[in-house]
């Protein structure tokens, strides 16, 4: 999907990496959850290139230690 609608391939991820981190920093992250595997995020952005544009959904968690019982 990422090749057919935005030309974004294995040999030019970073540009995909790049997108998302601009994101993460610039826009407004949703945490969905917290639970026992940690604190879970997504934010959603469009991302154009020559190729196209398409809406991106990105997902991350962030593990939380937890204190031993």
């Amino acid at each position: 999907m990422f090749a057919s609608k935005l030309g974004i391939t294995l040999k030019n991820a970073e540009m995909l990496k790049q997108a998302l981190k601009q994101v993460a920093i610039n826009e407004d992250v949703v945490v969905q959850k917290n639970n026992e595997y940690g604190i879970h995020y997504n934010i959603k952005f469009l991302l154009k290139t020559e190729v196209g544009e398409s809406l991106i959904l990105a997902a991350w968690i962030v593990q939380v230690k937890l204190s031993p019982d």
